[in-house]
């Protein structure tokens, strides 16, 4: 048997120790861990809607395009106070079947390409308040088809004006919906699992023979859309415009709506259009039986919400 030194045999007795100090901090986490996902747990959540064995949502399914939602920009957290209120009474009156957020879900006006306040929040404060928003949409609308839009894309394109590849940006799912475990990894707990984010939608509702295509924004003058895309075409993006035009051909009727906005005019994110006669328009809009509305939310003189359901 090999001679050991005192002081080698000392050293080894060290590591040891060290080693199964951490083992036990190890458990220690992992115990910790578990507590914290208990306690998060799902309290207060509604039951989650089914999703058919294929795989498609219930919102996917032919027969749920009778009754469309199509929630117009938030800009959360730069959003109407009463937005989300307007937004859960239009649910209980009209039991919208699917539920599409026309874009710009979040304002990101702190990573703004253009100047940003600085009486605003920061963009990471900004970020917190605006999940805080769209955690509460989910509460309602748990199955929801986001598209795509300028501010609602805008970490993917600081991403990308930094020089960072995309591997490197976690998906809009995770940025709303997930928090991080003790070990640094994202977890949803579920959250945000019935949305879905598409640069456009193209979808077949009742009693039209032309399918209706939904995208953020493609011109001022609604059908100009329609013309270039020779579809029905919902929009947003465009805040002071809340209507419905229509263009008849010799191969039927097409239609085109700008849904509005769902934003407080009155915040410091909004100040470049101060000086625009025309206001933002609050509203959303609608497709029942194949007929696309617009839902105005009235407000009162002190600017908050009637209570009026359209």
């Amino acid at each position: 048997m090999p001679y050991i030194k005192k002081e080698d045999f000392q050293k080894q007795r060290d590591i040891e120790t060290r080693f199964a100090l951490l083992e036990n901090q190890l458990a220690n986490l992992k115990s910790e861990n578990e507590k914290l996902k208990k306690k998060r747990g799902k309290a207060g959540r509604p039951p989650k809607k089914d999703i058919c064995e294929a795989g498609m949502r219930v919102c996917d399914r032919p027969e749920a395009q009778g009754k469309i939602l199509v929630i117009s920009d938030l800009h959360a957290p730069y959003h109407h106070k009463d937005a989300l209120d307007f937004l859960n009474a239009l649910q209980a009156k009209y039991q919208f079947t699917n539920v599409i957020n026309i874009g710009d879900e979040l304002d990101y006006h702190a990573l703004s390409y253009h100047e940003n306040d600085p009486d605003l929040y920061s963009a990471g404060y900004e970020l917190h308040e605006g999940r805080k928003v769209l955690w509460e949409l989910e509460k309602t609308f748990p199955e929801m088809t986001l598209i795509d839009s300028n501010h609602g894309s805008l970490a993917y394109r600081k991403a990308k004006t930094g020089g960072m590849p995309h591997h490197l940006v976690v998906p809009y799912r995770d940025a709303i919906f997930a928090e991080k475990d003790a070990y640094g990894n994202l977890d949803r707990q579920g959250r945000g699992d019935g949305w879905r984010w598409t640069d456009r939608l193209v979808l077949n509702v009742p009693n039209q023979p032309h399918p209706v295509t939904f995208i953020h924004g493609v011109q001022t003058d609604v059908r100009n859309a329609v013309r270039r895309i020779h579809t029905n075409v919902v929009q947003g993006h465009y805040h002071t415009q809340g209507d419905i035009r229509y263009e008849a051909t010799y191969n039927g009727v097409l239609w085109g709506m700008t849904v509005g906005c769902l934003l407080d005019d009155t915040s410091r994110a909004f100040s470049y259009n101060k000086m625009i006669p025309q206001r933002p328009v609050l509203s959303c809009g609608g497709i029942i039986d194949g007929v696309p509305r617009i839902f105005p939310m009235l407000l009162d003189t002190a600017g908050r919400w009637t209570k009026v359901v359209p």
